[in-house]
């Protein structure tokens, strides 16, 4: 079984964004949490093909979900919308250039509960991994 969250997660914190990421990491995590930050979850990781009880191909699926509020950076105040869509576009390229993982379903965006200073936009991503080469493929 392959598991790209760890390796996902570092390369987003080293990852440039047009405004910047203050952390990066799984959900439920205790820690208090940061604006802007990203969520990023293994939601599926299932085999796809498997050959005398060796898995060949998996089938993995992620979500990642940035969470954020008005920001200001470099001197300009930015919306919250403003600012999960700029973030939202640049991790669309990078999990997509990077990992050839392909975004299914629509972005979603969401409030956080009931702190309306807060947006939540979700975006999700499948890809089949060869898990002797570590090739994805849509």
């Amino acid at each position: 079984m392959v598991e790209l969250t760890d390796e996902i997660i570092e390369k987003l914190k080293s990852h440039v964004f047009p405004i910047p990421i203050k952390d990066v990491r799984e959900p439920f995590s205790t820690k208090e949490p940061v604006y802007p930050m990203i969520t990023v979850n293994n939601m599926r990781n299932s085999t796809k093909l498997q050959l005398q009880g060796e898995e060949i191909w998996s089938r993995q699926s992620y979500r990642f979900e940035i969470y954020a509020r008005d920001t200001a950076h470099e001197g300009k105040v930015y919306t919250k919308r403003q600012v999960s869509s700029m973030i939202g576009n640049e991790l669309d390229k990078l999990i997509r250039t990077t990992y050839g993982l392909r975004r299914v379903g629509e972005p979603v965006r969401l409030p956080y509960g009931s702190d309306g200073t807060i947006m939540r936009f979700i975006l999700t991503y499948t890809g089949i991994v060869d898990n002797r080469t570590m090739i994805i493929y849509q």
